[in-house]
Parts: structure tokens; sequence; C-alpha cells
């Protein structure tokens, strides 16, 4: 569970600061 969990949170991370730039 942590492991599907952990990459969606870590993607969702990543496409905010993506969309901040």
């Amino acid at each position: 569970m942590l492991g599907p969990i952990a990459g969606l949170s870590w993607r969702f991370h990543v496409i905010e600061h993506s969309k901040s730039e």
C-alpha cells in the first residue's frame, strides 16, 4: 500500500511544482 501511495504522493508533489513554474 505504501508503494503505490508514495508514488502518487511524489507525482502529485512534482506536478504541483511543475504547475507553479
